[in-house]
This record gives C-alpha cells, structure tokens and sequence, in this order.
C-alpha cells in the first residue's frame, strides 16, 4: 500500500512539472534571445514549482537580470546555474 502511495506522488510530481514546463514554455517564448529565453524560463519555473515568498523571488530575480545585463551573450546553460546560485543565495539571505 505505501508503494502505491509513493508512485502516485511521483506522478502528481512529474505532472505538476510538465504543467508548469508548458505554462513557463509560452510565457517565454517571446523572448528573442537564447539567455533571455532561459532566464525567463528558468525563473518561471522557481515560481512555479518552488513557490517563494515575493521577496526570495523578487532577490533572485534582480541577481539573474543583473547577471545577464552585464554577460549579454552568456549561453542558456550557463545562465539557468547563475539563476540556481541567485535563488539559493537569495533564499539563504533572507
């Protein structure tokens, strides 16, 4: 019984990430360039999936935008980890 518990969780999961993955995929797609396109993703996704407090949210979000603001050709790879390290500082911090 407690395994049947454990997938369906698994799959509640996986469904409220595929979810929020196609709300954040047409939010994002208007922006025209490659980091753009993962920040907004990827900070979409944080607020989807990891609901912070508007002020942990709000942190990362300034980090990010400032990272990509002064690294205008960072690649998206590199600006999803930038976002992961603004949100766990930001939500360390606060």
């Amino acid at each position: 019984m407690v395994v049947v518990v454990a997938v369906a969780t698994d799959f509640q999961q996986e469904t409220s990430t595929k979810k929020c993955a196609k709300k954040c995929r047409s939010q994002c797609i208007v922006e025209l360039l490659p980091g753009r396109i993962a920040l907004c993703f990827v900070l979409c996704m944080i607020k989807c999936k990891l609901v912070p407090t508007e002020v942990v949210y709000n942190c990362t979000s300034d980090c990010a935008n400032s990272f990509l603001h002064n690294n205008p050709n960072a690649d998206p790879k590199e600006v999803r980890l930038h976002v992961d390290q603004c949100y766990e500082r930001c939500r360390n911090k606060i």
